[in-house]
């Protein structure tokens, strides 16, 4: 079954702060959508056993374009490009906060979310988002980074690990924001991403050296060389990490070991430089070029693969919602690898990934931004 969705692409001017605040918070659960204003049509979305759950319009400016959106607990967080960022209550689809997270044209990390706040490096500085306050808790310049981070930070109940311009991967105190200790790889190699627990810490190296040391001092306790560069970030996954490699490998080791977790690698055709998603039974790993390719966890072996896939959406059950190029919801159907329908998502430029419940959110540069529940 193919559904069909013509979308429009005119520009909204933004909308005058209070009258917005004051449109979106009047907003109840599932509330109708305005069917000529509409991401997508109500109608072919219930047609393809779907439902909309809200839709709402950001105040976006006309130079302004919507740069990332991240699902955290209840949580829908958009980042604009001009550094801006959005909470929205998923269940209600009303704005919880609005803040200048940082000046425009300053680089900002992936958040962490630890404690149901949100972590967030800026340069060397850490920025700490508390979403029921809504505005930055805590704020810290990190000197002994030499000048910025590398990658976004990581924690554990104890520590904070992120790494710097000085190829050293810096143990910061939880608790005062102290220096505890520091290490690097004998190549002194420049450490592209981290992984932390309260029983490991993982990092990984351009060159390829994927390194588990102690979580409270600078032991090493195992390391392995993969084949090619390691440009992506690392994923874990229980006590199991996913190693994103250039050499066209997929790797996934035990964290607290680093011996292999699969028989062979998973063999992709292509340079991996995207970090894998991890749903519930499968992982996801797009390969440009290839597409999207499904991943049983166990095995390591392919399951299915969307030549035009671009990323997971959501999951619900064996049920895998795939956004896919140019403008496409592809269903896949992760025990048979069968393709079960899609769904024309024309005029959509923005998504969320959610391995949270099975509703996703996808937007335009409108600011149009909107939560489909599959169930």
């Amino acid at each position: 079954m193919n559904v069909i969705i013509v979308i429009g692409s005119v520009m909204s001017k933004r909308v005058i702060f209070c009258f917005l605040i004051l449109v979106v918070f009047s907003l109840p659960v599932f509330a109708k959508v305005d069917k000529g204003s509409s991401l997508v049509s109500p109608e072919l979305v219930e047609y393809a056993g779907l439902s909309v759950n809200w839709q709402m319009m950001l105040a976006v400016k006309e130079t302004e374009k919507l740069d990332r959106m991240y699902v955290f607990g209840k949580y829908l967080y958009v980042l604009t490009s001009q550094n801006y960022l959005v909470c929205i209550d998923r269940d209600r689809g009303s704005i919880r906060f609005e803040l200048q997270l940082a000046s425009a044209g300053l680089p900002i990390y992936h958040p962490y979310y630890y404690d149901e706040d949100l972590w967030f490096m800026v340069g060397a500085e850490l920025l700490v988002v508390d979403p029921e306050v809504g505005e930055i808790s805590e704020s810290k310049i990190f000197k002994t980074l030499g000048g910025s981070a590398m990658c976004p930070l990581v924690r554990n109940k104890d520590r904070i690990y992120v790494a710097g311009l000085d190829h050293r991967l810096q143990a910061i105190t939880a608790s005062n924001y102290m220096a505890d200790f520091s290490v690097s790889d004998f190549n002194n190699s420049r450490i592209n991403s981290v992984l932390a627990e309260d029983d490991f810490v993982v990092f990984s190296t351009e060159r390829g050296n994927v390194i588990g040391i102690s979580p409270d001092g600078p032991q090493k306790r195992w390391q392995r060389d993969v084949s090619g560069r390691v440009s992506a970030s690392l994923v874990k996954d229980g006590e199991h990490v996913y190693i994103p490699c250039e050499d066209t490998k997929l790797y996934k080791f035990d964290a607290m070991t680093g011996e292999n977790a699969w028989p062979i690698p998973f063999q992709t055709g292509n340079a991996v430089v995207d970090p894998p998603i991890i749903g519930e039974k499968v992982v996801y790993q797009y390969i440009d070029v290839h597409g999207l390719y499904a991943v049983n966890k166990d095995s390591g072996r392919k399951i299915w693969k969307v030549e035009a896939g671009l990323n997971l959406l959501a999951e619900n059950g064996d049920l895998a919602y795939v956004i896919a190029q140019p403008g496409l919801l592809i269903v896949m159907n992760n025990s048979t690898g069968r393709e079960m329908y899609s769904v024309n998502l024309a005029g959509v430029t923005d998504y969320a990934v959610n391995t949270t419940d099975s509703s996703f959110y996808i937007a335009d540069n409108n600011g149009r931004v909107m939560s489909i529940n599959t169930k």
